[in-house]
């Protein structure tokens, strides 16, 4: 094109010149169509130039949007556009891997794609989009939601999108995009659910009644309200474990389960299974205990109904603490923990019952805060000491031996009694260190009498359920023997009735294996426990003791007189020793004589007495009442 215009403009310019000598006239017509040329020649020149420019310009448009696409292709995401005013909806063809639309150029938010959100999700999907849309200051919003598709499955989406406004601030346009989130979205609500959800009964887990409580707290600030936390403990669960496998108590938790889910319906309560043996019933907006009392009474009704299980006719009962927000406490901890005291109230009542807590309960909570706080410190501060209470051939009165007994006397509570401190150390795991110390002392004195000479003896000490399961017990008995290079003949082991039967087996196994090592194992409190006489032949014991509450009737209860007399006799077949303890009268001494039993204990020959004082003892041999 450019080279036929050069001709063109060559052959106008020697026309030009070969006429320059005709008459003048001639010279101006000339002149004129040499103009005229020239104007159509830049003319064509400039179209030459902008067309080539399209050409390129359209290359650019053209690789763009091929970059475009292989983006949006890239992202697998759905683009769509929205006239909001004429309310049609476009989207890209991979909205078809999601859901299929007989009409994809045609399409109403209003009429077609708000009819394909899910039900559950509809409503708050619509008032989200129309309050974006309806606020002048947005113009990008995000949102979540399920959709059902042609084959009617339920898919996620997530949605990114920009508002287009005009001058006015209306709302003309929306462009986005819809990414496919159900893959992700199921693993977040698995995730959850496992989070706030328990995998045995499907209810609700103690993370999500902390954070419901804690929600309920901070609300209650702005709307004052009174909520109930009933914490229910089923009572000797751990039996039905042991005897009929976890399988079957897994099934009964959830036959339990679903009774007390039909106690909470008619007010909607929560109910969570807090774990273990545990479940927990928060009720909110009450308008009196009274309401609360009659749901604890419906609880227990349902626990005192016989469970049909696998063809075993099985029965448990609860207990049952319950505390008042904000009455008794305003925070998640304190009324899980006042639940949790008056719980054990209640089992201390006899179980099968339920027990608010109130300011007794508030008194002996913080009595028992009290003591394990000096507790902690008492080991450091010198303030447990050991006393000994001699024990007694009956035949001569010649001491046979003593019982090693943990006393404290506190620098700020003064003394305090055994009955009191040692359950606080059993429940705080404080009795390791305690007991440790007392096997420590026990192993010092015995090697200190043997060197003055005394041989015939046994230093008797008390082991609590705590400390026969510490891993470690067999292990700190040979230690401290080693270290004090004394013979474990000496050191009798005293464990209670009640201690011995939980985890039987194993208690057993532990026994046998300290007797072994030569220790004696005596059977204490006998009587007050399963007092099942079948398993003295199963028991490595050595001797057995006669519980007080026993030999406090001895002279006005002639049932009790036969019961020890045939304790007695039955151990003395069994080749076990018998030591009555409380014994204060001569009257008791007596008739336990008379019966033939072998050792007694008690005030009417000593109360327990410090080290130096049975180290004197010793030395007479008898001891005269």
């Amino acid at each position: 094109m450019k080279k036929k215009i050069y001709i063109l403009g060559y052959v106008i310019s020697i026309s030009a010149m070969v006429t320059i000598n005709i008459a003048d006239l001639e010279i101006i017509e000339i002149l004129f169509n040499w103009a005229i040329i020239s104007f159509l020649f830049m003319v064509l020149l400039r179209l030459d130039r902008e067309k080539t420019a399209l050409v390129k310009l359209n290359k650019q448009l053209q690789e763009e949007e091929e970059k475009y696409n292989v983006a949006v292709e890239g992202t697998r995401d759905i683009i769509f556009q929205w006239n909001i005013v004429k309310d049609e909806v476009h989207f890209s063809e991979r909205i078809n891997e999601i859901i299929k639309l007989d009409n994809n150029s045609d399409l109403s938010y209003s009429k077609d794609w708000l009819s394909i959100i899910h039900e559950e999700d509809k409503t708050k999907a619509k008032k989200l989009l129309f309050d974006k849309i309806q606020d002048e200051n947005v113009n990008y919003y995000e949102t979540e939601y399920r959709i059902v598709n042609h084959e009617n499955a339920v898919k996620w989406l997530n949605i990114k999108s920009k508002i287009i406004r005009d001058e006015t601030g209306r709302a003309t346009w929306i462009y986005g995009s819809i990414s496919d989130s159900t893959d992700a979205k199921e693993k977040e609500l698995k995730i959850s659910y496992m989070s706030y959800y328990d995998s045995v009964t499907g209810l609700h887990n103690r993370n999500y009644l902390k954070a419901l409580i804690n929600k309920s707290v901070k609300e209650n600030k702005v709307v004052s309200s009174k909520s109930a936390l009933i914490l229910i403990d089923l009572d000797n669960f751990k039996y039905i474990n042991d005897v009929f496998g976890h399988d079957y108590g897994d099934d009964m938790l959830m036959i339990i389960a679903d009774a007390l889910r039909d106690v909470v319906s008619a007010r909607g309560d929560l109910l969570c299974r807090f774990g273990g043996d545990e479940f927990v019933i928060f009720m909110q907006d009450i308008d009196n205990i009274q309401e609360v009392e009659r749901t604890a009474k419906q609880i227990i009704t349902v626990f005192n109904n016989t469970k049909k299980l696998m063809d075993q006719m099985i029965f448990t009962t609860a207990s049952i603490g319950i505390t008042i927000f904000p009455d008794d406490a305003s925070d998640y901890k304190s009324l899980l923990r006042n639940a949790d005291v008056a719980m054990y109230k209640a089992k201390g009542n006899g179980k099968n019952s339920y027990q608010f807590f109130d300011d007794q309960i508030s008194r002996e909570q913080n009595r028992f805060y009290t003591l394990e706080k000096g507790l902690r410190n008492a080991l450091e501060n010198r303030e447990l000491y050991v006393q000994f209470q001699p024990k007694v051939v009956l035949d001569d009165a010649k001491i046979m031996g003593f019982e090693a007994l943990i006393r404290w006397n506190s620098r700020d509570l003064g003394m305090v009694s055994p009955a009191e401190f040692i359950p606080v150390a059993e429940n705080t795991r404080l009795i390791i260190p305690i007991g440790s110390f007392v096997i420590e002392e026990v192993c010092k004195k015995c090697k200190d009498l043997l060197e003055k000479g005394h041989d015939d003896f046994k230093l008797a000490l008390n082991l609590s359920e705590i400390q026969l399961r510490d891993d470690n017990i067999i292990e700190s008995f040979r230690k401290l023997t080693e270290k004090y290079n004394i013979d474990p003949k000496y050191i009798e082991i005293e464990i209670t009735e009640s201690l011995l039967m939980k985890s039987f087996d194993r208690n057993i196994k532990i026994l046998a294996f300290l007797r072994g090592l030569g220790f004696s194992i005596a059977l204490d409190d006998f009587g007050t426990g399963y007092s099942s006489l079948n398993y003295l032949t199963k028991l490595p014991i050595d001797v057995l003791k006669i519980d007080r509450s026993f030999v406090s009737e001895l002279g006005d209860n002639q049932k009790s007189q036969y019961i020890v007399e045939n304790i007695i006799q039955l151990s003395h077949k069994l080749g076990i020793k018998v030591v009555a303890e409380g014994v204060e009268y001569k009257d008791q001494v007596d008739y336990l004589k008379s019966i033939f039993c072998d050792f007694v204990q008690g005030y009417y020959y000593s109360k327990p007495e410090s080290y130096e004082k049975i180290v004197k003892l010793m030395e007479e041999r008898y001891i005269v009442a």
